[in-house]
């Protein structure tokens, strides 16, 4: 038997007494691990002590009572203020951690933008000096203009001595 059948056997023995066949399976069990007979003992007598518990008349308000209880502590013992009521309300920590987190979005937000200037800033001082040392080639380049174009336009020719004489 597993120790999963053992706990339904357990589960099953808390709730009704247990069939014949289920008594012959769980002796077999205890053969192989005596532990689970002490288990047993213990929860089958737990279980008759808490059926023998009579039953205790409850206050019509006894939830109002207990979540008013619970709220006083989770606020350290303070008496819960109105808004305790409204459950996620009563607790500021949401709050809190949101005005955090949305400060941390607006600073990186800034700082980006701060970079972005900055870094154009840099750029147009540097466009601006290497426009000031740029050397501009005179007119007179462009009197042979013409003359370097047509050479483009010139299907190229193969020299076969030349590679005859390279090889």
């Amino acid at each position: 038997m597993s120790r999963a059948e053992f706990n339904q056997l357990l589960e099953a023995g808390l709730r009704r007494e247990l069939t014949a066949n289920e008594v012959r399976r769980l002796e077999a069990h205890w053969v192989h691990f005596p532990a689970d007979r002490q288990v047993w003992v213990e929860e089958m007598g737990l279980n008759r002590l808490w059926q023998e518990l009579p039953d205790v008349p409850v206050s019509s308000n006894f939830t109002a009572q207990v979540l008013e209880k619970a709220t006083a502590q989770a606020c350290g013992g303070a008496a819960p203020h109105g808004l305790a009521r409204w459950g996620w309300l009563a607790s500021w920590d949401w709050m809190q951690k949101a005005v955090l987190v949305l400060g941390a979005v607006c600073v990186v937000w800034l700082t980006s933008l701060e970079y972005r200037r900055h870094s154009r800033i840099e750029l147009a001082r540097s466009l601006a000096a290497a426009s000031h040392e740029a050397v501009v080639p005179s007119p007179d380049i462009l009197n042979d203009f013409d003359a370097i174009n047509r050479l483009s336009q010139v299907p190229p020719m193969v020299d076969n001595d030349l590679l005859v004489a390279l090889e």
